[in-house]
C-alpha cells in the first residue's frame, strides 16, 4: 500500500529492489557470462561487470552536497565527480582543493599586495 509513501520511501524501495531483486540477477549473468565468453586463460584476467550504480544514485539534491563535500574536503577532484556523473573530464579539474580557502593543492598562493609593500619598506 504505497498511500501514504513518501519521496524518501520510494527511493528506499528502489534501491532495495536493486540491491535485493536485481544485484542477485545480474550476478548470475555476470559469473555466466564470464564462463561462457572468456577462453580459459582470460579468466581472472578480465572480468564481466553490469553498473548498477545509476540505479543506486540518490536525488540530485543529495548527490550534489556529496559531491560539494568531496571536493571542498579534497578526498576527490572535480574531474573525478564529472566522470561518476557520466560527464567528459575537463583539462585543469584534477587538482585536489585545500577545504579552508579552496586553494589547489601544492600551488604557491599570491601574498597580500599590501603585506608586500610593507616588508619592502
Amino acid at each position: 500500500d504505497l498511500s501514504h509513501a513518501t519521496f524518501s520511501n520510494i527511493e528506499h524501495q528502489n534501491i532495495q529492489f536493486v540491491e535485493y531483486c536485481l544485484r542477485p540477477t545480474v550476478k548470475c549473468f555476470e559469473v555466466e557470462m564470464e564462463n561462457k565468453l572468456l577462453f580459459d586463460s582470460e579468466i581472472g584476467e578480465y572480468e564481466i561487470k553490469f553498473n548498477l550504480d545509476g540505479l543506486l544514485r540518490g536525488d540530485l539534491k543529495t548527490r550534489s552536497e556529496y559531491y560539494a563535500k568531496a571536493i571542498q574536503f579534497g578526498w576527490s577532484s572535480r574531474n573525478e565527480v564529472r566522470i561518476i556523473e557520466g560527464l567528459n573530464t575537463v583539462e585543469g579539474l584534477d587538482e585536489f582543493i585545500y577545504p579552508s580557502n579552496e586553494f589547489i593543492v601544492g600551488e604557491k598562493q599570491n601574498e597580500n599586495p599590501n603585506n608586500t609593500k610593507k616588508q619592502q619598506e
